[in-house]
């Protein structure tokens, strides 16, 4: 008699059983978690219903009043409030480590029972209207006012959605921040609105003088002043960076949130001191004058006229003609002026 030879399954098969296990798997461990969740929520509705027949029933007894509070049950709520409660409770339902039970009453006039269920939602029982809602998670959202300038503390235009914080104002930024706190947890955002102010004028004054905001400006909290370089004549002459003591004459600039910095090129020195200079347009020279304000754009060329660059230029200086190599005085030394301004970012 014949006998019949069996067959063994080939690698590719067996492999092939071992995916589809593993998804089968997968997808009955996803439905179990998912069940899971429901039984969670189910749970913690249930709670939030028993203690909320606990308040009405406390209520009834007691002239509509219930106690003030503000506390997790199960964790935090003082034996005090749990005693008021338990002649009307079986027993305080005890929440898993992941779950919380809060309780808010301020006045004992109305008052909030809640829990956070899995999907972050929130299930709460209002003790005034004696509604059970479902919320969900709004994220904070800026409104119309954020990234806009004022002359003074925006009052509309806050949040689209969300709460927002009280306003908070930096004098070294020039702007107020604030938040859009999301409801129910959902995310948060950062807002910013700028202060309006964006003057800038410079002059040349003695060496021995103080770089100080003018008279009309006084009152502006963003305004500052600041020397940032010196030259040896008025009527024209050679630079040295503001560090330098060798020259009698600096320029002092003022505007808004200025400072010394390279987000903006002045002018470049040829040295420290006893300087030719050159134009940001040229790269001869390695010692960068340059201007920064935070939370603005700083913008300078060069012309025979600050006015034909637009209103907010101001002279900053005067150079000879040319590109490189050229001398340097006050505003009215040369033809050429260099001329910057500030504008909102």
């Amino acid at each position: 008699m014949k006998k019949i030879k069996s067959k063994g399954f080939t690698l590719l098969e067996i492999i092939s059983v071992v995916v589809i296990l593993g998804l089968l798997s997968g997808f009955v461990i996803i439905q179990m978690q998912g069940g899971n969740s429901a039984a969670e929520d189910a749970k913690r509705k249930a709670d939030v219903e028993i203690i909320k027949n606990a308040i009405i029933a406390y209520k009834s007894e007691n002239y509509n009043n219930v106690p003030i509070a503000n506390c997790n049950i199960g964790e935090d709520c003082s034996e005090q409030f749990l005693s008021l409660l338990a002649p009307y409770i079986g027993s305080i339902p005890d929440p898993d480590s992941e779950t919380t039970y809060s309780y808010l009453s301020t006045d004992g006039t109305d008052c909030s029972i809640s829990a956070v269920l899995s999907d972050d939602s929130i299930y709460e029982y209002n003790c005034s209207t004696n509604d059970v809602i479902t919320e969900f998670p709004s994220a904070g959202q800026c409104g119309l006012s954020n990234l806009q300038t004022f002359d003074a503390e925006p009052q509309e235009g806050l949040c689209l959605s969300g709460t927002p914080t009280p306003l908070n104002f930096s004098e070294t930024n020039s702007a107020w921040s604030w938040n859009c706190e999301g409801e129910n947890t959902g995310a948060d955002v950062s807002c910013l609105a700028y202060y309006e102010s964006n003057y800038f004028a410079c002059s040349a004054i003695p060496q021995a003088e103080t770089c100080s905001v003018s008279a009309e400006h006084a009152d502006d909290v963003s305004a500052s002043a600041i020397s940032i370089f010196k030259i040896s004549n008025l009527s024209g002459g050679h630079a040295e960076i503001a560090a330098q003591t060798n020259y009698p004459y600096k320029i002092c600039c003022e505007g808004s949130s200025l400072d010394v910095g390279s987000s903006e090129i002045v002018l470049r020195l040829s040295s420290v001191t006893n300087a030719h200079v050159e134009k940001d347009t040229s790269s001869s020279y390695s010692n960068n004058i340059g201007l920064t304000a935070l939370l603005k754009t700083i913008t300078c060329d060069y012309d025979t006229n600050c006015s034909n660059l637009g209103e907010d230029y101001s002279c900053v200086a005067s150079i000879s003609a040319g590109d490189t190599n050229l001398h340097v005085g006050g505003c009215s030394a040369y033809a050429t002026k260099v001329c910057c301004q500030i504008s909102p970012q």
